[in-house]
């Protein structure tokens, strides 16, 4: 009996807790909140600017979207000063891109970061570009129909690497790995307006958190070859030989292998890479045969290598930028040089050598109305 009464006093109090502990905490109804889709962040006289893209819900016709504005001492104090302005409490869980302005990107990225960071609501793939002006401007470019260009479509620019090989894409999670790796920097697709859109603008380079330099379009695709990041694009290379040849770039592969020879350290830098010939402008009377794909693969050899060396010298000896994660692999293939040297490997690593091999498989296309020869190989 004693036994019976003690099991229901456990049971009592059971449900008791349960009913105490229900509402507790202060659930946020949907139309008390932000529905933030792009976030943007300017810094300019020691003062941080937000905007933000919130979508705006409604039954009678399609989701749009608004600009708000806040100012404060950092990042998050300006993010902080909308919702002070409207009194809802914002949801980035739906943020799709994070622009920053370059003024944002020369004060340092770590002073922004950290909030995103740290709040929970943040998503780790959250597309992060830098705009080549302000971010402000990026998020309220109209379009023809007056309508801003929302936040979905600027990320897709950053995606459009996959297909034109002159695009990085870079993700929050991306950022912060970068800038907490073993010596190694971030880097930012740059976006600029053109009229009433806006269009993919080379690449943001940094050296620790501080923005140091811009990559173009060729040298972008540089660092997609070393990283091994290039899927597609177009290629031309020209000679009297053989007119202009555009070409398709296809996927490629790379291998990085460090060694310590003497002192110093070697990176060798295999690149293969699939090409297809799409259009061939050739001089009146020649026609495609071995002899020219022979020359057409070697001049596209020499274009992609220049590409990487162009990319590491901008980078790495004139501005002291591990964007490649060289040092990251040292730290896992020499990890007693490493330990020796991680101190200054921003100091030294332009003392290494980098070695760029760049192999180009050219496999034949589409019928060519130039006549392609019967030796050349399918």
């Amino acid at each position: 009996m004693k036994k019976v009464v003690i099991q229901g006093l456990a049971v009592a109090f059971a449900l008791i807790s349960c009913l105490s502990l229900q509402g507790c905490s202060y659930q946020v109804q949907l139309s008390q909140r932000l529905l933030i889709q792009g976030i943007g962040i300017d810094y300019e006289d020691g003062v941080y600017r937000a905007t933000v893209q919130v979508t705006k819900v409604s039954d009678q016709e399609e989701n749009t979207v608004s600009l708000m504005n806040g100012e404060g001492d950092s990042a998050m104090d300006a993010l902080n000063a909308i919702t002070l302005a409207n009194g809802k409490k914002p949801l980035y869980s739906h943020s799709l891109v994070l622009v920053l302005g370059r003024g944002c990107a020369e004060e340092g990225l770590s002073n922004v970061m950290d909030f995103f960071i740290r709040y929970p609501e943040s998503h780790p793939t959250v597309n992060v570009l830098m705009a080549d002006s302000s971010a402000e401007d990026i998020l309220s470019t109209e379009q023809e129909d007056g309508k801003y260009i929302q936040a979905r479509d600027i990320a897709e620019l950053a995606k459009g690497g996959k297909y034109n090989g002159e695009t990085v894409q870079t993700e929050m999670l991306d950022v912060i790995n970068q800038l907490r790796g073993e010596g190694s920097s971030p880097y930012l697709p740059i976006v600029m307006q053109d009229g009433e859109s806006i269009v993919s603008s080379g690449t943001a380079v940094f050296s620790g958190d501080q923005l140091v330099s811009d990559l173009d379009a060729q040298e972008t695709r540089g660092l997609l070859l070393i990283t091994g990041k290039l899927h597609n694009g177009t290629a031309v290379v020209q000679s009297p030989e053989i007119g202009k040849v555009t070409l398709e770039l296809e996927e490629a592969s790379t291998k990085i292998s460090p060694q310590i020879i003497g002192e110093k350290p070697r990176f060798s830098i295999e690149v293969e890479c699939g090409a297809t010939i799409g259009a061939a402008d050739m001089p009146s009377g020649k026609s495609l045969d071995s002899k020219m794909y022979e020359k057409i693969g070697e001049l596209l050899e020499e274009q992609l290598t220049q590409n990487c060396m162009e990319a590491i010298s901008i980078c790495i000896e004139d501005n002291h930028s591990d964007i490649f994660n060289f040092g990251r692999r040292l730290y896992q293939s020499q990890p007693t040089y490493w330990k020796q040297h991680e101190a200054n490997w921003r100091e030294e690593m332009d003392q290494a050598e980098y070695d760029v091999q760049v192999e180009v498989q050219l496999r034949r296309g589409g019928q060519e109305i130039t006549g392609l020869q019967s030796d050349v190989n399918a």
